[in-house]
């Protein structure tokens, strides 16, 4: 769909449009929280049904809470700029994505065992996001179309997955969740603050390039981007499945948990390795298919694209390993370090060298994440 979006409305406005999503997104990472990290240790923890109710209602009244003070923040911003009418409904749209993070309860279903329901749910919100992207957006005005398309698929799928946890969950007072709110961010605050560090360098992307080159550039980015995310996101569904389970080892049978912590790395690399011949392989064509016409200018982003797929499991790999092992305070000095090199190497290397430098960047900083596995690894957990 994104090369349909790209021909569609232009890479110029699609660039804007990824910005305008870069921002958003940033609030998603508030309202989470990190909860789907610490949301499996708790629920690990918990024994009854009534327990893991209480577990999920408390993590929800959190979010709720915190997206609550983000839409009075954005509203208020809204107003001092007075941007207009017609970008109301851009503000609107961009709301949906926090809003639907708030509702999203694929950590809890995953950590129950749901794992068929939640691609039920994620496929058919999938498919509502494919229509609206294929059947509304045709031509330059369709810019508002089109960042639906991106927003309302995350929208329906954290619906659909609330559904389903609420009809599975034992009814509670949300105004009891509430005494709880405190304790919830004081516990989570390390890995979340961890979380917003590393969003800086990885949200931050089209943000920093349509600020130092244009817009069609930071479309470009952004283009890629997804299709990296999409390639990474596939490759570590093992891990995003393995997860509760390791969460759930790490207490109880430490050689269990390094031994499935290996084979979640491997599945990892074979599915990567494959990604990434393809992706040499078929370079020039799906570098002419993203970007039609503007293909020579951008080609090397797609090479540079796939090197950071190689490496995107050893974030959730050591980050789930502090989570676990009650480390939290190294995930935030380690998501520091990321950045500070990200930013040294990216903001000059975009500015003298291209758009590609900032994935290039985003690589060179991500060999830090896996030495520090190497060293996890030496200490044999």
């Amino acid at each position: 769909m994104i090369p349909h979006l790209v021909r569609s409305v232009g890479l110029a406005a699609f660039g804007n449009i990824a910005i305008g999503l870069s921002w958003a997104n940033y609030a998603v990472i508030v309202v989470q929280y990190a909860f789907q990290l610490t949301g499996p240790r708790y629920l690990a923890g918990s024994g009854s049904i009534r327990s893991q109710s209480t577990v999920f209602w408390n993590i929800f009244s959190v979010k709720l809470l915190l997206f609550v003070l983000l839409a009075g923040c954005a509203a208020i911003v809204y107003t001092v700029n007075s941007p207009g009418s017609s970008s109301l409904m851009t503000y609107f749209i961009y709301t949906l994505l926090p809003l639907g993070a708030v509702f999203h309860s694929g950590w809890y279903l995953q950590s129950l065992g749901y794992f068929f329901i939640v691609s039920v749910v994620s496929i058919a919100a999938a498919v509502v996001s494919l229509v609206v992207g294929f059947m509304l957006v045709h031509n330059s005005q369709h810019t508002v179309f089109a960042a639906s398309s991106l927003v309302i698929g995350l929208f329906f799928s954290g619906i659909g997955t609330f559904i389903v946890s609420y009809r599975l969950t034992a009814k509670l007072s949300l105004k009891h969740c509430y005494e709880h709110v405190k304790t919830y961010l004081n516990d989570g605050w390390s890995v979340f603050i961890s979380q917003f560090i590393a969003s800086i360098y990885m949200l931050s992307g089209p943000i920093i390039i349509g600020w130092l080159l244009d817009s069609s550039s930071a479309g470009a980015y952004s283009a890629v981007e997804r299709l990296v995310t999409s390639v990474s996101s596939v490759c570590l569904l093992t891990h995003t499945a393995a997860y509760p389970k390791l969460a759930a080892l790490y207490t109880t049978d430490r050689v269990g948990y390094a031994r499935l912590l290996k084979s979640v790395l491997w599945i990892y690399f074979a599915l990567a390795t494959i990604c990434y011949g393809l992706i040499i392989c078929a370079g020039p064509y799906l570098s002419a298919y993203l970007f039609g016409s503007n293909s020579q200018a951008f080609g090397t982003l797609i090479w540079w694209g796939g090197g950071l797929v190689m490496l995107a499991v050893f974030g959730p790999l050591v980050t789930g390993y502090y989570v676990v092992s009650g480390q939290q305070q190294k995930v935030y000095s380690l998501t520091m370090k990321v950045l500070v090199i990200s930013v040294i190497l990216g903001i000059p290397g975009v500015r003298y060298l291209g758009v590609w430098a900032w994935f290039c960047a985003l690589a060179i900083s991500q060999l830090l994440v896996l030495w520090t596995g190497v060293q996890i690894a030496r200490k044999r957990i």
